[in-house]
């Protein structure tokens, strides 16, 4: 047999031995593995595929939000000059401490450029703070329906009343964190500070405090669906949740 390094030519069993290499010089001898010497992608920005899809559907749902906002207030608007021609025309938003509406679509439109320049995350926050500002206002407007008499229809009383009476303490709640983290992290931006004020001012004209027997402060009767302060209620738990959202987003986390 001949040996491995023999080489068999054409099949005729002349076995040669090749020649020794011819000698190189260090400068002609090529790296060995030259891709391993190329230099390395630059690395991918600081937000994830995850993070823009996130801040894409936060954007969706707010802006699905502002339309059908703007829907159903051009209609209770429009049923209201017909019920009375000279009645006020913007009497379901008379209630707002600030004009929730123009902030809401700043906030949507400030998430929108925020998401073509690649700031995802505050992106994602500022939408969600849009839409918490558009829920707020709708509660409002349902506020004011109840006003007009409109309630909520069969089979949803009791859990109407339930909300009604959990309302004021579920707004606390969201006041009371967006209190902490303020006092955690103030921004040179004063639209949560704004939003805390607003959100307290709504909750104060939900709880309006009752003597009772005893002497100690009560709140009122949030038992009824068709009374406006539970409206109040919700409206300032949404508006506590939009200055959280915005207070993350200029945060960073």
């Amino acid at each position: 047999m001949a040996p491995l390094s023999a080489v068999t030519l054409f099949g005729l069993g002349v076995a040669q031995t090749p020649s020794a290499p011819p000698q190189t010089t260090t400068q002609n001898v090529a790296p060995s593995a030259p891709e391993a010497e190329l230099p390395l992608p630059p690395l991918a920005p600081q937000a994830s595929w995850r993070e823009a899809e996130r801040a894409a559907s936060a954007l969706q749902k707010a802006t699905r939000r502002a339309y059908r906002f703007d829907y159903a207030r051009s209609v209770a608007l429009a049923n209201l000059q017909s019920a009375s021609p000279q009645g006020q025309a913007e009497a379901p938003t008379e209630a707002l401490p600030l004009n929730l509406l123009e902030l809401a679509q700043e906030l949507l439109q400030e998430a929108n450029a925020d998401y073509a320049s690649g700031a995802f995350f505050l992106s994602e926050r500022k939408a969600k703070a849009a839409e918490d500002l558009y829920k707020a206002a709708e509660h409002l407007q349902q506020g004011y329906g109840a006003l007009l008499g409109d309630g909520p229809g069969r089979g949803r009383s009791r859990r109407a009343e339930r909300r009604a009476l959990e309302a004021p303490y579920r707004a606390q709640d969201e006041l009371v964190r967006l209190d902490r983290e303020l006092a955690f992290y103030t921004p040179e931006d004063e639209r949560p500070s704004r939003l805390r004020a607003a959100a307290h001012d709504l909750l104060s004209r939900a709880v309006s405090p009752v003597a009772s027997t005893e002497g100690a402060p009560l709140p009122p009767a949030f038992a009824s669906p068709y009374s406006p302060l539970p409206s109040y209620a919700e409206a300032a738990r949404e508006v506590a949740k939009a200055g959280r959202h915005l207070l993350e987003g200029l945060r960073g986390f």
